[in-house]
């Protein structure tokens, strides 16, 4: 079973988090879009980083996963895996989170809204 570093907490609950926090950056991103756009960038960032957790364990990627544990966090490394193989299930839009994982490391986190 998958074990949340950060909580200690099992899977089931795990997932349940994830979700709520992937909800609460989505919302706190799209009221901060037109007022703050480098803050929303940050949150709607952080909803997709989440999404990318959550859909990690939700198709078994036990191996990424493991590499998570041993690590103690998430890298950039694991989440773009993660984002290659999930956009194989769903398809290549999916793929299109890569970019954002990769911006905000690469760029400091500001992106655009109307990209």
């Amino acid at each position: 079973m998958y074990v949340d570093l950060v909580h200690g907490m099992g899977e089931e609950v795990d997932v349940k988090q994830r979700i709520d926090l992937a909800s609460k950056y989505l919302e706190e991103g799209m009221k901060l879009a037109d007022k703050d756009p480098v803050q929303a960038s940050g949150k709607l960032y952080k909803a997709a980083e989440e999404a990318v957790k959550v859909l990690a364990v939700r198709f078994g990627m036990e191996d990424i996963l493991k590499v998570v544990g041993g690590k103690g966090e998430w890298t950039v490394i694991e989440l773009e895996e993660a984002v290659s193989r999930i956009s194989k299930k769903l398809g290549g839009w999916f793929k299109y989170f890569r970019g954002i994982l990769h911006g905000f490391y690469m760029y400091g986190g500001y992106f655009p809204l109307n990209l």
